[in-house]
């Protein structure tokens, strides 16, 4: 971890434009994108030889699932190369048992991606005082995209407010109870056109340590994992069952 966090995409198809053009060492000849829309953006920028699916609840996927309640999902284990899941498990209830459910998944590699609910909160905390921004997925009346408490029920809603650092802390705590190794794991920010927010910024590079400016200006977390070497399914399962039986 440092304190350089570069901006790599604004939207759902760069965000897969920016998996194929910098992960593309770990995309195996058979992939499952979870969360991939059902508009295959990544199938555009992958391989003609490259056995591409997608899971999603909504669009045209492969596999039209419901990961609130079809986890397992009815996919053999080991089916896909690569299983990537990029800003979906913070939407879900159940993210440990879905989590895991991409470690059985995969047979070599699994790409992850969280964001980071730590960021925006200056400006969350601004927007109570009247402050308006046009920055894009960042706030919904006064309150960000996914957080704060809204009069009316939205149409879609962040389940966990989590820190980049509590999140390297969940992702390589796994890796080590489920036998796999963390190749990868990296922050993206959101680029600021603010030239006050860019100074202040600059300020916080200063006087805050690399975990603390991290959790205060990465947008997202990415991790890349080994997962060849896991552990048998029945002891990955075993490991899961713990996870669900108690609260730290």
């Amino acid at each position: 971890m440092n304190k350089t966090i570069p901006s790599y995409y604004n939207s759902r198809e760069t965000r897969n434009k920016f998996i194929a053009e910098n992960l593309g060492d770990y995309i195996g000849q058979s992939v499952l994108n979870i969360g991939g829309t059902g508009k295959k953006y990544l199938a555009k920028y992958l391989p003609e030889n490259v056995d591409y699916k997608e899971l999603d609840i909504a669009g045209n996927p492969d596999f039209k699932v419901n990961l609130e309640k079809e986890v397992p999902v009815n996919i053999g284990d080991n089916s896909f190369e690569t299983v990537i899941c990029t800003e979906v498990l913070e939407h879900l209830d159940n993210l440990h048992a879905v989590y895991f459910d991409l470690i059985r998944l995969a047979s070599k590699w699994v790409i992850i991606s969280l964001p980071n609910a730590l960021q925006g909160i200056d400006i969350y905390q601004q927007k109570q005082d009247g402050y308006t921004t046009s920055k894009a997925g960042i706030t919904r009346g006064k309150n960000l995209k996914f957080y704060g408490l809204p009069t009316c029920k939205p149409e879609d809603r962040h389940k966990w407010f989590f820190s980049y650092s509590e999140a390297q802390f969940f992702l390589e705590y796994y890796a080590d109870e489920i036998g796999f190794d963390v190749l990868k794991i990296f922050p993206t920010g959101a680029e600021e056109t603010s030239r006050k927010r860019m100074l202040a910024r600059e300020f916080w590079k200063i006087k805050l340590n690399e975990k603390q400016f991290v959790d205060k200006y990465s947008s997202s977390i990415w991790c890349v994992m080994d997962v060849s070497k896991k552990k048998s399914q029945h002891e990955i399962e075993q490991v899961l069952a713990k996870a669900l039986s108690y609260s730290n």
